[in-house]
């Protein structure tokens, strides 16, 4: 029996080592495929953009954007809570990239789930959604962008009044014309010239668009731990609680990666059993055949 138990020790002993091992190796693997690509819009056209970083007086035309990266370790919570938060501002969602997929084998990747918006909202409401982000989550990474287009707006007005005038002129030429030749000419320069003023007024509003909403290019992370920076300045309880949910979290960590290997390799682990029951079994037998059958004393052999 004592055989038996020294072989079932090391029989477990040897499932655990594999399955932490597995787990390790799921964790090398993994956290070379997650990234989030993130993109900054910018005009159609190239338009000389200056920055003037050094007045305290903020130009008449300006585009803001801000980045932020966050970490969560509830998920579906944060993005609920930031689509109330852009819901309550009276903002919208430019652009977004969701992932929804919940692999077990990834459970030990740095990043499980990402999610990746950008969301513009109103000016007079930036103040008060940017104080609310700390509450979805532990921010890493905040900076914020401007680009001074007011040049470049007035240069874009002038040039859809130059268009304008010429449109007039246009129009006030093709009622005078006679010549069919005169009239498909001033017809085909009449409508590239409106062409490009709709093109330019488009371009006017997308940047006023730009202008009066503050973009936010938030990246969303699901992390199993969050990092050291998190809860600096979280009270005794907020910590107390993050490190409650954080022992359950990696528990339920240990014991699906100890399932899921025990079920991924239930064929290799039922022969590795079946070997150790024939030799326990064996070892058994020899053991019996040895009561049944002493060996001889020296004194039985002198008698004889």
């Amino acid at each position: 029996m004592k055989y038996f138990k020294r072989l079932s020790i090391i029989f477990f002993s040897l499932i655990i080592i594999l399955s932490l091992a597995t787990g390790c190796s799921n964790n090398e693997s993994s956290t070379n495929d997650n990234s989030v690509v993130t993109s900054q819009e910018s005009p159609s056209e190239s338009p000389e953009f200056t920055g003037e970083k050094g007045s305290s007086i903020e130009p008449e035309k300006v585009i803001t954007v801000i980045n932020m990266n966050i970490e969560t370790i509830e998920y579906e919570k944060t993005l609920d809570k930031l689509n109330q938060l852009i819901e309550v501002n009276d903002g919208y969602v430019v652009n977004s990239e969701i992932s929804y997929d919940n692999r077990i084998s990834d459970r030990y990747s740095e990043y499980d789930r990402y999610a990746y918006l950008e969301i513009r909202i109103p000016k007079a409401n930036v103040s008060n959604f940017k104080k609310s982000i700390p509450d979805i989550g532990n921010i890493t990474n905040e900076y914020t962008s401007k680009q001074d287009v007011t040049k470049y707006y007035k240069d874009t007005e002038s040039r859809i009044k130059v268009l304008e005038t010429k449109e007039e002129r246009l129009l006030s030429l093709l009622e005078k014309a006679e010549k069919i030749e005169d009239i498909l000419a001033i017809e085909n320069q009449l409508s590239d010239v409106i062409s490009q003023k709709e093109s330019l007024k488009a371009e006017l509003q997308g940047l006023d668009e730009r202008v009066d909403f503050t973009t936010f290019s938030i990246s969303i992370h699901e992390v199993n731990k969050l990092s050291s920076s998190a809860g600096v300045n979280a009270g005794f309880f907020t910590k107390l609680k993050a490190a409650f949910s954080q022992a359950i979290n990696n528990f339920y960590i240990f014991v699906e990666q100890l399932v899921l290997f025990i079920v991924s390799n239930i064929f290799f682990l039922l022969l590795i059993a079946v070997i150790i029951y024939v030799i326990v079994k064996f070892g058994i037998r020899r053991n019996k055949k040895r009561i049944n059958y002493p060996p001889k004393n020296d004194s039985d052999n002198n008698k004889s």
